[in-house]
Order: C-alpha cells, then sequence, then structure tokens
C-alpha cells in the first residue's frame, strides 16, 4: 500500500497499524470467542471481572466492539471517507463494530457470562 495516505496522521508506515489489526482484530478475537464458548477462570483477569461483573470474554467483546468503532471514526478524522468500496468497508465495519457491542449487551449474553 501507498505510505503517502498516512501523511498528517501520527504513524509513517502500516508496520504499527498492523500490529494494531493483529492484536486488536486478530488475537483479541480469538481469545474472546473461546472465553465466551468455555468461560475460562483465569486469575491474572480477576482486576476486569471485579470492574464490570462478568467474565473477562464479556469485557473483552464489548471492548472489540467499541475499539472497532473508535478505529473507523479516527480512520475517518485523518483519513477521510473515499468514495467507492472503502466507504462501504468503512460502514460496514462500523456497523459490525454497533453489531458486536449490542449483542455483548444482551440480557441473555450477560446473564451467560456474569461472575459467580
Amino acid at each position: 500500500m501507498d505510505t503517502t495516505m498516512l501523511v498528517g496522521t501520527p504513524v509513517g508506515d502500516f508496520a504499527l497499524v498492523g500490529l494494531f489489526f493483529v492484536t486488536f482484530f486478530g488475537v483479541l478475537p480469538i481469545l474472546a470467542i473461546y472465553g465466551l464458548w468455555k468461560l475460562p477462570r483465569w486469575h491474572w483477569t480477576d482486576i476486569l471481572n471485579k470492574w464490570t461483573g462478568q467474565n473477562w470474554a464479556w469485557t473483552a467483546t464489548a471492548t472489540i466492539g467499541i475499539i472497532l468503532i473508535l478505529w473507523i471514526a479516527i480512520e475517518v478524522a485523518f483519513i477521510g471517507s473515499p468514495d467507492g468500496f472503502p466507504r462501504f468497508l468503512q460502514i460496514m465495519m462500523t456497523l459490525l463494530g454497533i453489531v458486536i457491542l449490542a449483542l455483548s449487551m444482551l440480557p441473555s449474553v450477560r446473564a451467560h457470562c456474569r461472575e459467580a
């Protein structure tokens, strides 16, 4: 990809962007899926569990939705919203973030993930 689109942004190349994507839209969702499925109790996540009253997987899922929405908002602020397919992708990713966040807020999901 051409790095000229990054002029005026806080990053100069796509390395940090790629690392962000792999972490927050690759590794974290895989961990969240596993966590929602198995609901493992990991003691190092206790601070999240106490803060939300939910299993860490619920917190991770809601966070993914928020990060996705914020990512697109920041992208539009710095790069803009080009016509055509890029704008369509921005709209779809924003909607996906909203759906993820909305589904995580469902009472049945919250009850499933509630800490004992």
